[in-house]
């Protein structure tokens, strides 16, 4: 949809026996963002959503989503193989590229709230930009055989929320972050 990959079609999902419209959208790792105009509050995502796995054979991110006015909407994501999380920034672009495809638009910009905060995204000609503000979550020490040399790099690669220093053969620093760090502005 922005010329870097990014692509919208049309497709379906259901949670506990209610069915919902979507729109699949690619952004490295496949979404389906389902908009209601019922409260989010009202869904139970301790439970898995339903999609289509000829779809996506590989599972799916699911979106819920409500318009809250014209610039913004409200956001709950379940992700797949980890449940309901409080935020997902490939999520929020998802979100943006699919209102923004519903609008018969191809860029613009949207303002997404989810539990875990709010940001902006703005999907251009040329790719997706979000903002928005961190709030620093935990920092600690663990044992280096639970995250292991290829977890660590492996960790920091898909979690750009973490910083991790591999300390010596038996000790690892980490610091987790809700959002991103500071200040950031990320590019997907």
């Amino acid at each position: 949809m922005d010329g870097q990959g990014n692509s919208a079609r049309q497709v379906g999902g259901y949670l506990l026996g209610e069915d919902f419209d979507g729109v699949a959208v690619d952004v490295g790792n496949p979404h389906v963002v389902c908009v209601t105009d019922s409260d989010l509050d009202h869904y139970d995502l301790t439970v898995a959503p339903g999609y289509d796995p000829d779809f996506f054979p590989h599972g799916v991110n699911v979106e819920f989503v409500a318009r809250i006015n014209d610039d913004s909407v409200q956001m709950r994501v379940y992700e797949r193989g980890v449940g309901e999380t409080r935020a997902c920034g490939t999520g929020t672009v998802a979100v943006a590229a699919a209102t923004l495809h519903l609008r018969h638009q191809d860029h613009g910009e949207l303002t997404v709230a989810m539990p875990g905060g709010v940001v902006t995204v703005a999907i251009t000609d040329t790719g997706s930009t979000m903002t928005g503000p961190a709030v620093f979550r935990c920092q600690g020490r663990t044992r280096r055989e639970l995250v292991g040399r290829r977890g660590a790099r492996k960790l920091i690669h898909w979690n750009k929320c973490a910083r991790v220093e591999i300390i010596d053969s038996k000790m690892t620093d980490y610091s987790l972050w809700s959002q991103r760090p500071p200040s950031s502005v990320v590019n997907w």
